[in-house]
């Protein structure tokens, strides 16, 4: 890992037409091995095999089920940890993250993400819903409406979870904590992926 401030670079967002992009790095893709930061908000999902993470002079192991998400302005840097991955990558845009307040309560998303790296691991179920909704999305790139839906689940959905982890770990006040336990459950969610792309 380089650790040095002139190597820090700013990765240029794929995504010039669309609030979120959704992008897919393999073990024979050319994932960014350098310390860099983003503009915008960078979900990424370890769906299978294994990467390095660096993040403040730190080497994480990131596996398989594993959810994180850098803040702009994040240093970070991605390796590969000598074995296959794939890795599902997110990017964000500031002012889309910004319209998802209204789902937590005005809350602002930087608020949910205390850490400018946060890392979420998923169950297998959380991850095999994950997972169903990028491949969704991935099959209706055509339909930007559709696609976007797609992935704002996707974020609504992590961001949810890392709500209810830290609610978990601090007293909260009980009326948040059953809301919170209430709003996880998807059967409590009538609306069409058409009612969806209206909001």
């Amino acid at each position: 890992m380089k650790n040095d401030n002139n190597n820090i670079q700013l990765i240029y967002e794929r995504f010039y037409q669309y609030d979120i992009f959704l992008g897919i790095s393999t073990q024979s893709s050319n994932h960014c091995g350098i310390m860099h930061t983003h503009s915008f908000f960078d979900f990424s999902f370890i769906v299978d095999g294994s990467v390095k993470q660096f993040y403040k002079d730190k080497e994480i192991i990131m596996v398989k089920n594993d959810f994180f998400i850098a803040k702009p302005q994040c240093v970070h840097q991605i390796e590969l940890n000598n074995c296959p991955y794939t890795l599902y990558n997110l990017e964000v845009r500031v002012p889309f993250i910004n319209s998802l307040s209204s789902f937590f309560g005005g809350m602002s998303v930087f608020d949910i993400l205390r850490s400018d790296l946060t890392i979420l691991k998923l169950s297998d179920s959380e991850a095999q819903e994950i997972s169903a909704l990028m491949h969704l999305a991935q099959n209706n790139v055509s339909d930007i409406n559709v696609y976007t839906a797609y992935l704002k689940l996707v974020v609504i959905k992590v961001l949810t979870s890392i709500l209810l982890k830290n609610s978990n770990q601090q007293n909260t006040h009980p009326v948040v904590s059953t809301f919170l336990k209430e709003f996880n459950k998807k059967e409590n969610f009538n609306l069409s992926i058409a009612d969806i792309c209206k909001n």
